[in-house]
């Protein structure tokens, strides 16, 4: 599959906050790709995007944002062959060991359940998430530092993070629907 390298990387970006670094369930650090999105989930916090690809597998996402990173050229070329996705940049190709779609632990539900309230967010909720996730614990001993608190008013959304020192905080203009939790 031939892709837009830079529309590739800017998708990936989005997908950042997303993407664990470390541990010991590496599933957690990977992109996957299914034919009709693209997604990262950390454990506890996920991010689908409508990026539809020909591949079904799940790589390491940083590994590929900063591969796809070295070039300037304007197309990338991805070929998934087993457990291995050739990313091709002109004349170079490097291989990335890729796991089959059937290992992802996070399937996005297609439809919510029934009496589930959601709240629509798009690329200012993933840059304020960006924004107060530079505020982090090392190492995070208390349970404030292994997350981002979310609260609502009538018309925002508040992000808020920190590290017992410093607070790190987002708001976004947002249409909160009636008899979403305050």
């Amino acid at each position: 599959m031939l892709a837009n390298r830079e529309e590739l990387i800017a998708a990936l970006g989005r997908l950042k906050p997303a993407l664990s670094s470390g541990g010991v369930v590496q599933e957690l650090s990977h992109v996957w790709f299914a034919k009709d999105c693209t997604y990262a989930y950390d454990g506890g916090f996920g991010i689908k995007l409508d990026y539809a690809t020909e591949l079904e597998c799940g790589v390491p996402g940083v590994t590929l944002m900063e591969l796809l990173g070295t070039s300037t050229l304007k197309d990338a070329k991805l070929e998934l062959k087993g457990e291995v996705l050739s990313v091709g940049l002109g004349k170079s190709n490097s291989k990335l060991g890729a796991f089959k779609a059937d290992r992802r632990i996070w399937n996005f539900p297609e439809k919510l359940p029934k009496g589930v309230k959601s709240l629509p967010l798009g690329e200012d909720f993933v840059e304020a998430l960006r924004r107060t996730l530079l505020v982090r614990a090392r190492p995070a001993t208390r349970v404030e530092h292994h997350g981002v608190m979310l609260s609502t008013n009538k018309n925002t959304l508040e992000l808020h993070g920190t590290d017992s020192a410093t607070i790190a905080q987002a708001t976004l203009q947002a249409v909160i629907p009636a008899g979403f939790s305050q």
